[in-house]
């Protein structure tokens, strides 16, 4: 025979008693679960953060390159400026 409970024992105090604990124990796996998937994230997060920072380092080295070729290239252009005889006055004696 099947046993029967009584619901007549059980109050609304009761019931909001256990209701309280089953939340807390809800929200602390929640709390938990909630904690690895911060930390999967936060991994993923800085993994992106050193892609892009290696992106940018590179793209850094292949413009100061172009800026120092450029720059190589003014100097010497001024180099040979600056060495030419001023106007009118030549490094060789005419023979006149």
């Amino acid at each position: 025979m099947a046993k029967k409970q009584n619901n007549q024992n059980i109050k609304p105090k009761d019931i909001e008693k256990l209701l309280a604990e089953q939340a807390k124990v809800i929200l602390s796996a929640m709390d938990v679960r909630m904690g690895k998937s911060d930390k999967k994230f936060d991994e993923k997060l800085s993994l992106t953060k050193i892609e892009i920072l290696d992106a940018v380092d590179q793209k850094l080295v292949k413009m100061e390159t172009r800026i120092n070729k450029k720059l190589d290239k003014l100097v010497t252009t001024l180099d040979k400026f600056l060495k030419r005889p001023p106007i009118g006055k030549t490094k060789w004696k005419s023979s006149s």
